[in-house]
């Protein structure tokens, strides 16, 4: 009866890298740990309008909210985040 003990499971806000990016935001492996803490963070109450994208300064990804006009319908996201990459 000594076998493995079984594999705990992070959760996804317990699995983020801090200090790797120049924006010092917190930084997650995947997408879809990123998104795992968007699907938390919704429930809160300042949880709107937030997604998981993928960082341009070091590749990993991160949570944040979407810009203003996007959530006003003005532009879309792929304005925006095209205009960036100019």
């Amino acid at each position: 009866m000594g076998g493995p003990e079984p594999r705990r499971r992070m959760r996804p806000r317990e699995a983020y890298l801090t200090g790797v990016c120049v924006t010092d935001k917190r930084a997650y492996w995947t997408k879809a740990a990123a998104k795992g803490v968007v699907k938390e963070l919704r429930k809160e109450p300042d949880g709107k309008g937030l997604c998981a994208y993928a960082c341009r300064q070091c590749s990993y990804f991160h949570v944040g909210h979407l810009p203003k006009d996007v959530l006003r319908g003005k532009v879309t996201r792929q304005d925006i985040y095209s205009r960036e990459a100019r």
